[in-house]
């Protein structure tokens, strides 16, 4: 047991206790863990235990890299982003585990040295099924098609094609982060995910006219901007409500895609000849090395202003 990293006092233990099973053991871990984020991180680690049934009535002790494997290959090809995060957490969960002594011996979720060698690279798959994106010459088809669209789900997407923001920062706009007055949107760190830096950051976006009007013709209902109109409760729209919006234009992209419109028409754009770092800046990217990097701190908020409203 030794020779296999395994303490035989740890497991003796664990097996004593009886243990708990995988899903028991993550309910009561992951709701702590996600203590002051987004209730958006929340609903991923559901999703992910979801994700994962095969897990669930396992006893922690139990669990073995062909269980993990099992069960990530059921979803690894189909969505290999939400499937490596999936990963992420188990490891996490399995970590708790051995730290509390229920369990014993190496990880089973480990990537490197381990479930590397058995699973294709998400990153390549992910690469691979790429980001459907629009020629922008289309994009202003796009946009009169979302304007006769009279779903709350087109606003948002209109609002997010206006700010080139990521989907989950926009469907989880609240109230709170606006200030009409600088014309500005707090995105908060929680909710970001920036390029180049290690640790995310609040990201403050310049708001143009367009997008201004589009937020302010929503009613103030309750904490988000964009309610979805198809549930019960007050909550954002699940991320697949922005395609099927932009789906209904008769153009085909997704919201990356239309990041990726942006950035294109940017580098094409003779008339304003704008910067790399602002079109970056405005695709909440950070570029230059370490060294530059420490010594920018500007929020380049009138150039990125310019790009943003002219786009």
């Amino acid at each position: 047991m030794k020779r296999e990293g395994i303490d035989p006092r740890v497991k003796k233990r664990a097996t004593a206790q009886g243990s708990k099973t995988f899903k028991e053991f993550a309910e009561e871990q992951y709701p702590d863990w996600c203590q002051g984020l987004s209730e958006e991180e929340l609903k991923q680690w559901q999703r992910s235990i979801r994700d994962v049934p095969s897990l669930h009535d396992k006893k922690l002790q139990e669990i073995t890299t062909e269980h993990v494997l099992e069960a990530l290959k059921a979803i690894w090809t189909v969505k290999p982003v939400t499937a490596s995060r999936t990963r992420q957490r188990i490891e996490r969960l399995m970590d708790a585990a051995k730290a509390l002594r229920l369990r014993a011996g190496e990880n089973p979720a480990a990537w490197r040295g381990n479930l590397k060698h058995l699973l294709p690279s998400p990153r390549k798959l992910n690469r691979k099924k790429g980001h459907r994106s629009a020629p922008y010459t289309k994009m202003p088809g796009m946009m009169t098609g979302l304007r006769y669209d009279p779903g709350n789900a087109a606003r948002c997407t209109e609002v997010g094609i206006l700010t080139v923001s990521r989907r989950q920062e926009i469907r989880l706009m609240e109230w709170t982060e606006l200030d009409f007055e600088a014309r500005t949107w707090m995105v908060p760190a929680e909710k970001m995910k920036i390029k180049g830096e290690l640790e995310p950051k609040p990201h403050l976006v310049p708001l143009s006219d367009q997008a201004i009007e589009i937020i302010q013709s929503m009613p103030r209902t309750d904490k988000y901007v964009f309610p979805s109109d198809h549930a019960e409760e007050h909550q954002p729209f699940r991320a697949n409500a922005l395609v099927g919006a932009i789906e209904r234009t008769a153009v085909k992209s997704t919201m990356h895609g239309c990041r990726t419109s942006f950035r294109n028409w940017g580098a094409d754009n003779n008339e304003h000849n704008f910067r790399r770092e602002v079109l970056e800046f405005c695709l909440s990217h950070r570029i230059g090395d370490e060294a530059e990097l420490s010594y920018w701190d500007s929020e380049m908020i009138n150039r990125r202003r310019e790009a943003l409203q002219v786009g």
